[in-house]
C-alpha cells in the first residue's frame, strides 16, 4: 500500500514538473493591399461609383459617360483633373484613369514634376515600395537639360512608377506626351476583362 502510494506521489511530481507545451496561435496576415481612386470599391456599378465621387466633391460628365465608361471633372494637387473609370460587360467599375493636366505654362515639366513627385510620395506613404521606378531619356535629351517637356512629347522620355499588389491591383503614375501626369488605377479583373475582349476581336477576323 506505501508503495502504491509513493508511486502516484512520484508520477504527480513528475508530471507537475514537466513543461507545460503551449502553440501559440499565430496572427493572421493582413490582406494585401488594395488601391482605390478616392476610397471607391472595385466591381460596384457605375452609378454608385459616380455617387461617391459627387460625394467626394468632384462633378459627373454625363455628356462624356456611356455604358462603358463614368467621367468626373476635380481638383487634384491643385490642378484640374479628368476621371474616367471603366466599366466591364456588368456596367461594373474595373479601372480609373485620372489626368491631371497643366495650367498652360509655356514650360510646364517643372510645374507638373513636382506634381508627379507629390503624387509618389503620396503612394509610397500609402503603399510601401513601389515595384518599379523609370526614369530614363534617350537621346538627344538627357536629365535636367531643361528640355524636358520636349523629351516626353517626343516619346523620348519615360517617367513611371509602379505598384503590384498581391491582391492583383496595379498602380502606374507617369507623364504623357503632354506633360500631364496619369494615374491608372486597376483591378486584377481589368486584366482579365482586356483578355477576354481581345479573344472577342480575335474572333471577328
Amino acid at each position: 500500500m506505501i508503495a502504491r502510494i509513493a508511486a502516484v506521489l512520484a508520477l504527480l511530481v513528475f508530471a507537475g514538473g514537466a513543461p507545460a507545451v503551449s502553440v501559440a496561435a499565430k496572427a493572421p496576415k493582413p490582406p494585401p493591399p488594395r488601391y482605390l481612386f478616392a476610397g471607391v470599391p472595385w466591381l460596384v456599378s457605375a452609378d454608385t461609383a459616380r455617387a461617391q465621387l459627387v460625394a467626394r466633391g468632384y462633378h459627373a460628365v454625363p455628356a462624356a459617360s456611356d455604358s462603358h465608361q463614368t467621367v468626373a471633372r476635380g481638383r487634384l494637387f491643385d490642378h484640374d483633373a479628368l476621371i474616367t473609370g471603366y466599366l466591364d460587360d456588368a456596367h461594373r467599375l474595373l479601372r480609373w484613369v485620372v489626368l491631371i493636366g497643366t495650367r498652360g505654362d509655356a514650360f510646364p515639366y517643372p510645374d507638373m514634376r513636382g506634381v508627379y513627385d507629390e503624387a509618389t510620395q503620396e503612394a509610397k506613404a500609402r503603399y510601401g515600395s513601389a515595384r518599379s521606378i523609370t526614369d530614363r531619356y534617350r537621346f538627344p535629351y538627357q536629365r535636367n537639360d531643361g528640355r524636358e517637356d520636349h523629351a516626353l512629347r517626343d516619346g523620348l522620355a519615360t517617367i513611371r512608377t509602379v505598384w503590384e499588389s498581391k491582391s492583383g491591383d496595379r498602380l502606374t503614375i507617369e507623364m504623357d506626351a503632354n506633360v500631364s501626369v496619369v494615374l491608372t488605377y486597376e483591378c486584377r479583373e481589368w486584366a482579365e476583362f482586356e483578355e477576354r475582349r481581345q479573344e472577342k476581336r480575335g474572333k471577328d477576323l
